[in-house]
């Protein structure tokens, strides 16, 4: 056995997120399938979801799935956490995975003003902070219409409260743990990130003003007495600024995390397309590393594992063995040191369902690069 294979070792043993104990420390990462009618998922997810728990990944996390908000969904072909017929399709993707060996957690998620013309309910506008949409040739500018009216302090309640009743919809039907999507330029994202947080209260200003509504979403369903485990996604970049920053200094990461332990949030999952990159000058912790040294929640990094580009194109390989998969040993370094708990996988599991249990037998020759064409299907 090689030093290498020896090291590999330390992504099985198991880690904990609040009450749940998870086997081993690898997840898959939220990806957006788009393959629902009406918002209920059809049965391939279930034997999508399924495979990726049968091939070793302990922790599932759903594509992004609207709350119990008429205004949630950012697409048509989104699904719902909210209804009978779709919690009823959610209910047989808990019980795959679950068969499969697996743990599960959905994506609970608000597009906010992130939403296309043709998205369900799209005559009565959008959520948003400000009513400022972001585009890329534009900049920030005022969205039209419907979409143009800033959230009240009631409609912010109202979304709390949606997220608290999904949330325990996801309980009622057996989900292990539940993931807050505030990154990427969705409605919690909205609110954090200044150039669409234009308002002029208590909910604009400094970080902590512009991440209050995350932190009350998660005290929300704290309050509603949902047990299982919230996890909060939260990113720099957004999906029409790659570049974007919400914090610009350590001490105001430091704020809005320190809010989102106060709210009861139970592990951190830092959005980032390289896992390894610095992320503050001075330093060379990256995201996650930082989000574990000030919060001491566990932590679940994300960006670039086990492949050689970016999701853009670019390359994104840090070198290492030719045997190995892509950047795997300069993540056993930061797992090594303490950086993060968990590493979520996105790409890679497309094409490689059981690349845990592959990576765990040693068979590296099996693993095949992440094709392209696998982004498409539901499989």
């Amino acid at each position: 056995m090689t030093t290498a294979d020896a090291r590999i070792a330390r992504l099985f043993e198991p880690v904990r997120i609040g009450d749940l104990l998870l086997p081993n420390r690898l997840v898959m990462a939220p990806m957006g399938r788009l393959g629902s009618t009406g918002g209920i998922l059809g049965q391939p997810y279930a034997d999508y979801y399924r495979r990726r728990a049968e091939g070793g990944t302990a922790l599932i996390i759903s594509e992004a799935t609207a709350i119990d908000d008429p205004l949630s969904a950012g697409y048509p072909q989104a699904s719902n956490f909210h209804g009978r017929a779709p919690l009823a399709a959610w209910a047989r993707v808990v019980e795959e995975v679950h068969a499969g060996g697996g743990f599960f957690a959905p994506q609970l998620w608000h597009a906010g003003i992130a939403r296309g013309s043709d998205a369900p309910d799209a005559a009565r506008g959008a959520r948003s902070p400000s009513g400022i949409i972001v585009e890329p040739d534009a900049g920030a500018v005022s969205a039209a219409g419907a979409f143009a009216k800033p959230m009240s302090e009631s409609d912010i309640a109202d979304v709390c409260a949606a997220f608290a009743r999904s949330a325990a919809n996801a309980e009622a039907i057996g989900c292990d743990a539940i993931e807050i999507h505030g990154a990427h330029g969705y409605l919690l994202d909205q609110f954090l990130w200044a150039a669409t947080n234009r308002r002029g209260d208590a909910y604009n200003g400094a970080i902590d003003k512009r991440g209050r509504f995350s932190a009350e979403v998660i005290a929300a369903i704290k309050a509603a007495g949902v047990r299982i485990p919230v996890i909060f996604r939260f990113s720099q970049w957004k999906m029409q600024d790659y570049g974007a920053r919400v914090f610009e200094t350590v001490a105001e990461l430091d704020v809005f995390l320190q809010a989102l332990v106060d709210a009861g949030a139970d592990a951190l999952h830092p959005s980032t397309r390289r896992f390894w990159l610095p992320e503050f000058e001075g330093s060379d912790r990256s995201l996650a590393a930082w989000t574990k040294a000030l919060s001491g929640l566990p932590v679940i990094a994300v960006g670039s594992i086990g492949v050689g580009s970016s999701f853009t194109g670019e390359e994104a390989e840090t070198g290492g063995s030719s045997r190995l998969p892509a950047n795997l040993e300069h993540l056993l370094d930061a797992l090594e040191r303490g950086d993060f708990d968990m590493v979520a996988l996105g790409r890679t599991l497309l094409t490689n369902p059981a690349w845990a249990n592959l990576l765990r037998d040693g068979r590296y020759d099996e693993i095949r690069p992440y094709d392209a064409a696998d982004a498409a299907t539901i499989a």
